[in-house]
């Protein structure tokens, strides 16, 4: 899988769950990991999980998310 498919999955799961993701920002740091899940679940288990999370957190401290 590469990043701009890793980084679409990760863009789909976060548009997903935007209550949870406010619950990050608001440090519920542990949400990361249902996020990497279902970006695990969405990819059939290919997307590589440290990239997946490195991922998510660009993602997630980006101010447009």
């Amino acid at each position: 899988m590469n990043k701009e498919e890793l980084n679409k999955l990760c863009t789909e799961v976060l548009d997903a769950y935007p209550t949870k993701v406010n619950d990050y920002k608001l440090g519920k740091t542990t949400l990361i990991g249902l996020f990497v899940g279902e970006v695990m679940l969405r990819s059939r288990g290919v997307a590589d999980p440290k990239e997946t999370i490195c991922t998510l957190k660009n993602l997630l401290n980006c101010p447009m998310v």
